[in-house]
């Protein structure tokens, strides 16, 4: 599920965003400074756009550096993401959210995230 339109492409996610639930507000960053190097691997309760709550995530880098990695997106997919964040990859952060034993991932912007760490 792409989320935005054309350049403004807010967010990527692998599982429709209607399987979470809204709230009221809007998300601020709140936290994003902890989106790091250092926290690569940490889980998070994640909020995302106005805000959808993701609940519990793990945090697996920024844009580029993660992207490649992601099976779950086929390659066409992949490549237009990976075109998209080039340019502004500290700009994206990616999370892994597991549902059963599928994981699913969300590649957004970081000033469209609420992050609380659970560490």
């Amino acid at each position: 599920t792409t989320l935005g339109n054309g350049n403004n492409v807010r967010a990527i996610l692998t599982i429709p965003i209607s399987r979470f639930k809204r709230s009221v507000g809007c998300c601020s960053a709140e936290n994003s400074e902890l989106l790091n190097d250092e926290n690569i691997d940490k889980k998070f309760s994640l909020k995302i756009l106005d805000p959808v709550c993701i609940g519990t995530v793990v945090y697996r880098g920024d844009g580029t550096k993660f992207i490649e990695k992601i099976s779950a997106f086929p390659q066409p997919e992949k490549d237009n993401i990976y075109y998209l964040i080039s340019r502004e990859s500290k700009d994206w952060a990616v999370f892994e959210k597991k549902i059963g034993k599928t994981l699913h991932f969300i590649v957004i912007k970081v000033v469209d995230v609420d992050v609380k760490p659970l560490f």
